[in-house]
């Protein structure tokens, strides 16, 4: 008997020192053992629901969604989320059982109703297989759209302007003629959200333009403001999937031309060069910041100098990108460069003797800014201008005209 009784002082030994050990190591992790997600991991919230590959969504507006095929079951206030296509991302309203659909009454959803806690970073320099389609809007306007130097993984979409009228017709008005091309396009987003809230926001696209534009007038006009898109490149769906959660990214892009000012007819303005512009906004401890970075090599072509008999006092835009990233189909942020535009005045002194002074500068200029429909309801929209805001006097400016004569070019 005695025997038993040593055997099982033992026994209850040896499970108090496991169990003591166990208790250590449970302390040693912060008591919250392997249920606990890691810090920074992402955690979503409660009745977010994922539609799966058999539940197909037959028709949707901006209130309403109608599933058919394995549709979960959904009530009002859940979350209902889907990376086909473009995405969706929508909060439940009130949900109508049919025969063979639901009808699900909707409003917009935004990452802060799905994240409880999340960093989503989307880093992506834009190749072919990233372009959906790109499409001329303007006559005159011919694209051609290829790899960058022979190579798959970097995007150039190349544009032949061809008397492409900003004004009026190519006839009797303000055209544009050249080549742009835009290559090397990025995109980073970065969102960071904590506690449901989203506290911090980074979008900055960089792209490179070359251009080889020419603006001349067909007709003299006294004042005039046109800004003409000439081409919408649509990107493929970029997909990110974030603690489970399939995100869906859209980058779109408008290419313009643009003319503010006047001109006499046989004007002409033009421009040859590259430019390599990061321009972008970046939310940080409830403050907005922008972010930028430039890099220019922009010269007026060998031999080229201003008509004396025709004046033009204006801001010529040669290459305009307007970027938006689209979230679940819902716009997000955006950025409009204009890279580079030029820019001619001219004034008239009468003594000592008459003549003209032309001053001819490039530059370029950026806004950024963010639509938050998509985002979440903790930052309100914002829009930061003169992001980038670069102005270069051309060598050899400003010249003189003299009233007959010659032209003098005056050296820096």
């Amino acid at each position: 008997m005695a025997s038993l009784d040593g055997k099982r002082a033992r026994i209850r030994s040896l499970l108090l020192v496991a169990f003591l050990a166990c208790a250590v190591i449970l302390a040693g992790c912060g008591g919250g053992g392997s249920s606990s997600p890691e810090p920074g991991a992402p955690i979503l919230r409660d009745h977010v629901v994922v539609l799966p590959g058999d539940a197909e969504i037959a028709s949707q507006t901006d209130t309403s969604v109608t599933l058919t095929g394995n549709v979960p079951t959904l009530q009002p206030g859940y979350v209902i989320v889907s990376g086909v296509g473009q995405g969706l991302l929508r909060k439940v309203v009130s949900v109508q059982q049919n025969p063979t659909s639901v009808v699900v009454q909707t409003t917009q959803g935004t990452l802060e109703d799905v994240f409880q806690q999340a960093n989503i970073h989307l880093s992506k320099t834009l190749s072919s297989s990233d372009i959906a389609s790109v499409q001329p809007l303007a006559a005159g306007v011919t694209v051609r759209s290829r790899a960058s130097g022979g190579r798959a993984d970097v995007y150039t979409t190349e544009l032949t302007l061809d008397d492409v009228a900003l004004y009026g017709s190519k006839d009797a008005g303000i055209t544009a003629s050249g080549t742009i091309r835009l290559k090397e396009l990025s995109i980073e987003f970065v969102a960071d959200l904590a506690n449901g809230q989203l506290n911090y926001l980074r979008f900055v696209p960089t792209v490179t333009s070359e251009t080889e534009v020419t603006v001349k007038g067909t007709v003299t006009v006294a004042s005039v403001s046109a800004r003409l898109p000439i081409a919408l490149v649509y990107g493929a769906p970029i997909p990110l999937v974030v603690g489970g959660l399939p995100l869906v990214f859209v980058p779109m892009m408008t290419i313009y031309v643009g003319f503010d000012g006047q001109l006499e007819v046989g004007a002409e303005l033009k421009v040859i060069g590259s430019v390599t512009a990061k321009a972008g906004l970046e939310y940080a401890g409830g403050q907005w910041h922008g972010v930028a970075d430039l890099t220019t090599n922009v010269n007026l072509p060998t031999g080229f100098v201003p008509n004396p008999d025709a004046q033009v006092s204006a801001t010529a835009c040669l290459c305009g990108v307007d970027l938006s990233l689209i979230l679940y189909a819902v716009a997000g942020p955006y950025c409009d460069v204009k890279l580079p535009y030029i820019e001619s005045s001219w004034k008239f002194t009468a003594l000592p003797s008459p003549e003209y002074e032309v001053d001819l500068s490039f530059g370029v200029r950026a806004t950024a800014g963010v639509h938050v429909e998509v985002l979440g309801r903790t930052i309100a929209e914002h829009e930061l201008t003169g992001v980038l805001d670069s102005k270069t006097h051309f060598p050899g400016c400003p010249m003189t005209f003299p009233a007959a004569g010659n032209v003098n070019v005056i050296a820096n």
